[in-house]
């Protein structure tokens, strides 16, 4: 074994313990557990079982059973992905249909003994590409969660999403050149997780909360009673001015309103309704615009008018946002409304 070959498995063995850690404390360790850190703990678990796979490759003749459970694995990331950046991004409640995600993950479990997967072999490149044409489908998906990327690096959820994406993307580029015989080493892929996976390490402990949407206010003296008061005071300044139809409305601009701190803002949404601010404030623009759906003079308005004059940026955030508040369409929405209305 060359001197390079040993370093190159060294480093991958570094990424796949780290890996191994991480999604161990956020799915076993972690006492306070939420769906956001749930997701990411089977992101990071699956992307470890799948660069474990390839580590061990190197050293002994996997069998067959053992080579299928990390193609499952490969097919459990994209999904991951996924509902992880709903959940972080658009508030998204998981249901029971998401399962429908990991099928053909669960398939390559129940069949693993079964499905070829010798390289080379015809069945096991059929297999593969199918593996690669999957979870590049859902980095596609994925990416369409990140609407501005300008805006969404200035904030820190977003931009946790943005490198989590990026990362994965490359590993994912990194195995599709390998399979393609671009890049002459096979664990040049595990060497890209380990990289990438201390960096975003790095940007965990620098961020803290980015990945988690979860902010620290164990120091803060601010009491229930007093969180309430000002949670009264925020919505009254929503409901008297109306401020959420502000498209460009920011957290630093309504605290300047409110004579608030951005900080107390974010701890009185997070603690009294467990929203971060941009949820907060859509819950207004959603409210707003079930409202001129049904009224009949906004009847002559496209839906995508009302969007906007709502104070969303887009007609793809607001459909999303809207579904994800109301389980419907707008579209859906207006057209059930309007049904009811004798």
């Amino acid at each position: 074994m060359s001197a390079t070959t040993l370093v190159i498995i060294l480093l991958s063995s570094i990424g796949f313990l780290f890996g191994v850690f991480f999604s161990v404390y956020l799915l076993l360790l972690n006492k306070h557990k939420s769906h956001l850190q749930l997701l990411l703990g089977g992101l990071l678990f699956v992307l470890s079982l799948r660069i474990g796979k390839s580590v061990f490759h190197n050293f002994v003749d996997l069998p067959t059973v053992i080579k299928n459970m990390g193609l499952a694995a490969n097919l459990a990331i994209g999904p991951f992905l996924l509902l992880y950046g709903k959940v972080l991004l658009q508030q998204y409640q998981l249901q029971r249909k998401d399962i429908a995600h990991f099928i053909p993950a669960l398939i390559y479990i129940i069949f693993s003994a079964l499905i070829p997967n010798d390289s080379g072999e015809y069945w096991w490149s059929v297999s593969y590409t199918f593996v690669i044409i999957q979870q590049g489908g859902y980095l596609g998906l994925a990416v369409r969660l990140i609407e501005h990327w300008k805006a969404a690096w200035n904030h820190t959820q977003h931009k946790g999403f943005v490198l989590l994406w990026s990362a994965i993307s490359i590993i994912w580029l990194t195995y599709l050149l390998i399979f393609l015989q671009w890049l002459p080493v096979y664990l040049f892929g595990a060497l890209a997780y380990s990289i990438l996976v201390i960096l975003l390490g790095y940007f965990v402990v620098k961020e803290e909360y980015a990945f988690v949407q979860r902010e620290k206010y164990g120091q803060s003296r601010l009491s229930s009673k007093q969180s309430q008061q000002y949670l009264s005071l925020l919505q009254e300044k929503m409901e008297r001015d109306r401020s959420y139809l502000n498209p460009n409305l920011s957290i630093q601009d309504l605290a300047e309103q409110t004579d608030l701190s951005a900080k107390l803002i974010s701890q009185v949404t997070n603690e009294q309704l467990q929203l971060n601010f941009s949820a907060f404030i859509n819950t207004y623009r959603i409210e707003e615009a079930q409202k001129r759906l049904t009224a009949e003079a906004y009847q002559a308005y496209t839906i995508a008018s009302i969007a906007y004059d709502c104070g969303f940026n887009s007609i793809s955030s607001f459909n999303t946002t809207f579904k994800a508040m109301t389980q419907q369409t707008p579209s859906q929405f207006r057209k059930t409304a309007l049904k009811k209305t004798p």
